[in-house]
């Protein structure tokens, strides 16, 4: 990605969890770095 510009993903917690190593509750927002690296985590609703 280039800089100052970001992605919105929408998937299903098996991609996330491969992706990240962590398992998302339901409704739960993951914020990587460029690298994949898990930066924070919350819940919307």
């Amino acid at each position: 990605m280039p800089a100052r510009q970001f992605e919105v993903w929408v998937t299903h917690q098996v991609n996330i969890s491969a992706l990240t190593g962590q398992g998302p509750a339901m409704g739960e927002t993951f914020i990587l770095n460029r690298d994949g690296r898990l930066l924070t985590r919350t819940l919307f609703g």
